[in-house]
């Protein structure tokens, strides 16, 4: 045999290099925890992009609420809790059948606040900066209401800590911690930007 055909034919036997089992397994890994970081830094930057979307909302409304004090010496006015019944003060604002108490009052207020707002033109002209989302369409007769960032209605006080007008989303969990109990409230968004204890 020829030393230069032998040779070749070691070389030809020889075998790649690849990767091991366990060199794809840790790449897997790698991949997988930075596919799950983007996934929840993208989880963070929504829920604070709707965060900042709901103040936004409400800094409008509470323009809105200070042309109709300009034009009519006060801001509207809570009329309370409707209780179950079937209409909420002098407005007519119908129950729907599927609304628990406390969700029934969190849209009552809200609904006659949009709908004391819409009776003045400067106010009308304030809410329609508003994006079409933020205010939610009745359905069967019932008048629209104001919406969150997270498509909840938002509570209005007419009289709120600090003394002036107050709107509160129940951020995320949609539940408004001064209805539902303190324990909800640590996500609320409160137009005074208090942070709730």
């Amino acid at each position: 045999m020829c030393p230069s055909v032998n040779s070749n034919m070691r070389t030809s036997s020889r075998r790649r290099p690849a990767f091991t089992m366990v060199e794809l397994l840790v790449v897997l890994l790698i991949l997988t925890s930075l596919a799950a970081m983007v996934v929840g830094v993208g989880r963070i930057f929504a829920q604070q992009q709707e965060r900042r979307l709901t103040a936004t909302y409400q800094e409008i409304i509470l323009g809105a609420i200070q042309k109709y004090a300009d034009l009519t010496g006060g801001v509207p006015p809570n009329p309370g809790d409707p209780g179950p019944g079937g209409t909420y003060g002098e407005m007519e604002v119908q129950r729907p059948p599927d609304m628990t108490d406390t969700q029934w009052n969190i849209y009552a207020r809200s609904a006659i606040l949009y709908m004391n707002l819409i009776e003045e033109r400067e106010c009308v002209n304030q809410l329609a900066k508003l994006p079409q989302g933020a205010i939610l369409m009745g359905q069967l007769g019932q008048p629209a209401a104001f919406v969150d960032a997270y498509g909840k209605y938002m509570d209005y006080r007419d009289n709120g800590a600090y003394g002036g007008p107050l709107l509160i989303s129940g951020g995320p969990d949609g539940y408004i911690g001064a209805e539902y109990g303190a324990q909800y409230a640590t996500d609320d968004i409160r137009s005074d930007e208090r942070t709730p204890q």
